[in-house]
C-alpha cells in the first residue's frame, strides 16, 4: 500500500513539474492510435505551457512569448501594477543635465587660448613641411601631388604611346589593320 501511494505522490510531482513518466509515455503511445496525434499534442502542449508557467521547464524561443507575463507573476506576489510601471519608466536626468550644462559653461575655453593651441598646431605643420622637404633632398623621393585640400590628385588616365609612335610602326608593319587593334588595346588598358 505504501508502495503505491509513494508511485502515485511521485507521478503527481512529475507531472506538475513537466516531466513525463516513461511508463506514461509508454501509455501515450499505445493510446494514440485511438485517439490521433492531435489530441495527443495538445494535452502534451498544456502539461509544457503549464510547467512553463511555475517555471520548471523553459521553453523554445519560438514558443517563449506563450510563458506568463513578468506582469501577471508580480499581480500573483502581490506587486502593485502602478509600482511596477513606475519602476519601468526612464529616470528623469533634466535636472542633472542643467547642472552639466553649467559646469561645462564654466569650463569654456576662451579666444585667447584658442589661439594659442591653432597657432602650435601652424607651427608643427610648417616644421613636418620642412622635413618632409630634408628628407625628399636626401633621398630623391616624391610624396604624390596633392590638391589644395590635401587630397591626392589623380594621374591623367591615357596612352603612354603617341599618335606617332604607332604611325611609325605601322609604316614598317606588314598588315596596318593589326596595329589598329593594337592602338586600340592599348587605350582601352591603360
Amino acid at each position: 500500500m505504501s508502495e503505491d501511494l509513494l508511485n502515485k505522490f511521485i507521478s503527481e510531482i512529475e507531472q506538475e513539474e513537466g516531466v513525463a513518466d516513461a511508463r506514461r509515455k509508454a501509455k501515450e503511445t499505445k493510446r494514440d492510435t485511438r485517439r490521433g496525434q492531435g489530441a495527443l499534442r495538445r494535452e502534451q502542449a498544456k502539461i509544457e505551457l503549464k510547467a512553463a508557467s511555475r517555471g520548471a521547464v523553459r521553453l523554445p524561443k519560438e514558443q517563449a512569448y506563450l510563458e506568463a507575463l513578468p506582469l501577471e507573476r508580480n499581480e500573483a506576489k502581490g506587486v502593485c501594477l502602478i509600482d511596477e510601471a513606475r519602476s519601468r519608466r526612464a529616470a528623469d536626468n533634466t535636472e542633472r543635465n542643467m547642472k552639466y550644462i553649467k559646469y561645462a559653461n564654466k569650463l569654456a575655453i576662451t579666444k585667447d587660448a584658442v589661439k594659442t593651441v591653432v597657432s602650435h598646431h601652424n607651427k608643427s605643420l610648417v616644421k613636418s613641411k620642412q622635413l618632409r622637404t630634408a628628407r625628399d633632398q636626401i633621398t630623391c623621393l616624391r610624396e604624390p601631388k596633392r590638391d589644395r585640400n590635401g587630397k591626392l590628385l589623380k594621374k591623367k588616365s591615357g596612352s603612354v604611346f603617341s599618335e606617332a609612335d604607332f604611325a611609325r610602326l605601322a609604316k614598317s608593319s606588314v598588315n596596318a589593320k593589326q596595329m589598329q587593334a593594337v592602338k586600340t588595346t592599348m587605350s582601352v588598358f591603360l
